[in-house]
């Protein structure tokens, strides 16, 4: 469980985070060929094509701070917060899954325990409320994007992916009524087919 400390520093680095984003425009860039172009972009870059990194099985401490460390992997939520970041009760049983080729999903473990003490990947079946996306580095930042959610809700800072200092990651309004969310890494991304189908 992430301690006192590093959630403070979690908090004040993704409040840091809420000013204003760059956007940049194109594709290319170091690194696989990553596009640039940011989620909500006019540019002429598009989001989640080409490759952005592993799919090791080993976690990074270092993700989600550079375009050479991806946020890949599976991710649950274990802490959600409200619109003044402070901590809200319950936390949903909310995971995602961001792939090395750019693609993320989003589900919510039906019949998990949802005070964010949910530390395994819920299988196929349990996986629910799916929903398909992308992730991209916008040359400042990794960014997620949710079409399905956008439509549900949308400010400018629904997006943004935080490291936190400490492995963990703060996800931007992934759901859409609480300001962020603090999520642990808990399994490497997967290969082949959807991982859940909306």
């Amino acid at each position: 469980m992430v301690g006192r400390a590093s959630l403070f520093v979690a908090l004040a680095a993704f409040m840091a985070g809420c000013g204003s984003t760059v956007i940049v425009g194109g594709q290319g860039g170091e690194g696989g060929g990553v596009a640039t172009g940011a989620v909500g972009s006019t540019g002429t870059g598009s989001i989640g094509t080409g490759s952005i990194g592993t799919g090791s099985s080993e976690p990074d401490p270092l993700a989600g701070t550079s375009q050479a460390h991806p946020p890949t992997g599976v991710w649950t939520m274990s802490v959600q917060y409200g619109a003044v970041g402070e901590p809200v009760s319950p936390t949903i049983p909310l995971q995602v899954e961001f792939r090395p080729d750019g693609k993320a999903y989003r589900w919510i473990c039906a019949g998990a325990p949802s005070d964010g003490s949910y530390t395994t990947e819920c299988i196929a079946p349990a996986r629910s409320e799916c929903m398909v996306g992308s992730i991209a580095w916008d040359g400042a930042r990794w960014k997620f994007e949710f079409p399905t959610l956008e439509q549900q809700f949308t400010v400018p800072e629904m997006g943004r992916i935080a490291p936190d200092g400490s492995g963990h990651l703060l996800l931007s309004y992934i759901n859409p009524t609480y300001s962020g969310a603090l999520f642990q890494r808990i399994g490497a991304p997967a290969t082949g087919p959807d991982s859940c189908v909306p």
